[in-house]
């Protein structure tokens, strides 16, 4: 009997260490999970307000002190951004193209920091030639809700 009780005492906090270990990675899953739920969704809000011709709609998700690489440079501030793509895709009030992002790669910097990569793609545009590029996104959780403070595409 009481090599019953040795054994299972040893057996039992292993366990619950195994539990507990368990369950801590879980959480930190569960919470990685939500984040990238949440800029998922934010991803696509972006993309159905680009190929609704909607810009304001797909540049909310950008902080207003927002930095994006461009190829021809760093740039400032939503309103900054905004202005290169009414330049460079929105002719008549409408945007240039139908735009599609390939699945995109998550991984967290901090609590309240993750980064995304992925691809994006604009086709069907007036010159008949697509743009095809890879982006780098950095999103920063302020107020409950995922912003991007860092856009760099080429």
């Amino acid at each position: 009997m009481l090599e019953n009780v040795l054994f299972t005492v040893p057996f039992m906090k292993r366990s619950l260490l195994a539990f507990a270990i368990l369950f801590a990675l879980n959480g930190a899953l569960y919470a990685q999970d939500a984040a990238e739920q949440a800029i998922q969704r934010e991803l696509d809000a972006m993309l159905d307000a680009w190929n609704h011709d909607n810009l304001d709609a797909h540049i909310a998700a950008y902080a207003d002190s927002a930095t994006w690489t461009t190829a021809t440079g760093l740039l400032y501030g939503k309103t900054a951004i905004r202005q290169a793509l009414v330049k460079g895709f929105q002719r008549e009030g409408k945007l240039l193209g139908d735009l599609s992002f390939g699945k995109s790669e998550f991984r967290r910097l901090s609590d309240d920091v993750m980064m995304t990569n992925g691809s994006f793609h604009v086709t069907s545009l007036p010159s008949g030639k697509d743009i095809n590029g890879q982006s780098t996104l950095i999103w920063k959780r302020t107020g409950g809700r995922w912003q991007i403070v860092h856009d760099h595409s080429s």
